[in-house]
């Protein structure tokens, strides 16, 4: 399972390389490819871009805990902020949940996967 054929997730050329874990992002963009009718593409990581793609996927880990601990004080600021002023809106909880999400998966924007160790 070490080197096996695919597209680089970093330079984009055909390559022999790490493939990449596959997690709840990229099976996500492996159905939606599947939807809508595009040629799959086996993601791989080739040696030269290694130390690159691990840079990434450092970056991405603390960008993904830093905007879960966001968004989480966005809910309970705004939840907190409407039981405090007496707004008992369920409204208010909507509001409060969308912005969650949308802060829970920013960082999916410059997601970098994982590859397999051996």
């Amino acid at each position: 399972m070490g080197n096996e054929k695919g597209v680089c997730v970093v330079c984009g050329e055909a390559a022999r390389g790490k493939p990449a874990i596959a997690d709840f992002a990229i099976g996500f963009m492996r159905r939606a490819r599947k939807t809508l009718g595009a040629k799959p593409v086996h993601t791989v990581c080739c040696e030269k871009c290694m130390p690159e793609c691990k840079k990434r996927r450092v970056g991405f880990e603390s960008a993904k805990r830093t905007y879960l601990v966001l968004a989480a004080l966005l809910f309970f600021g705004i939840v907190g902020s409407g039981a405090y002023l007496g707004a008992d809106n369920m409204g208010l909880v909507v509001v409060a949940v969308v912005g969650a999400l949308v802060f829970a998966l920013t960082p999916y924007l410059r997601y970098a996967p994982r590859f397999s160790q051996d």
